[in-house]
């Protein structure tokens, strides 16, 4: 009686043991892979998390082109240039620039002395004055030369009003008492030279010519 009493006693503490080593094997095992998402899971994620080559952002210029003291310089940081060299960081400066745009000569009055049967002409002269620059320019005189076959050279200076940029002007001289024959006129914008001009170098005009006839 008492040896089965052992035998029994032997088989439960056994079947304990096997279930408790049973039990720790699992639970180590689980400890292994705890956390672990299983490899279709890992597979996924990274298929959706793909995106593909890295994409190279473009690199700035460190520096731009600037004005600075009438001069084309680099300075610091990205920008876009504000110049090509230094001729595009000089000041505008405006300035009139004054032509005589035309001449025009034309006979006004022609009258017959009954008694000497000789006709006299009277020829006015038009001059035309652009200001052709950037700002307005001033009084001024302009000078008009007439001469004939018979006519020593007379020149009249006439005022010239203030005019604006792209603004023009038309002047007049008269001459009477003139013989038929051939006549020339000439002019000549600022002849006292008191305007700054962009050019002064085309203040005057070739001649016009008129043939007089009785």
């Amino acid at each position: 009686m008492k040896y089965k009493k052992g035998l029994s006693l032997l088989f439960f503490v056994f079947l304990a043991t096997a279930i408790f080593v049973v039990i720790l094997f699992l639970f180590y095992f689980n400890g292994e892979n705890g956390g672990a998402e299983p490899e279709s899971a890992v597979t996924e994620k990274n298929e959706s998390t793909d995106v593909g080559e890295p994409v190279s952002l473009p690199t700035l210029n460190e520096t731009h082109l600037a004005c600075s003291n009438n001069s084309c310089v680099a300075v610091d940081g990205a920008g876009s240039d504000e110049c090509n060299d230094s001729a595009d960081c000089q000041p505008v400066v405006a300035f009139p620039d004054l032509i005589i745009k035309n001449i025009t000569m034309a006979v006004t009055k022609s009258s017959k002395n009954s008694t000497t049967n000789i006709t006299w002409h009277t020829v006015k002269v038009s001059v035309t004055v652009k200001n052709i620059g950037t700002a307005s320019a001033n009084q001024s005189v302009t000078q008009i030369t007439f001469a004939g076959d018979l006519l020593p050279m007379s020149s009249a200076k006439v005022f010239t009003s203030v005019l604006e940029p792209d603004k023009e002007t038309t002047l007049e001289s008269s001459y009477e008492e003139l013989l038929k024959g051939d006549y020339d006129a000439t002019a000549s914008v600022d002849i006292l030279r008191k305007i700054e001009e962009l050019d002064e170098t085309n203040n005057g005009f070739s001649v016009a010519r008129l043939t007089v006839k009785d």
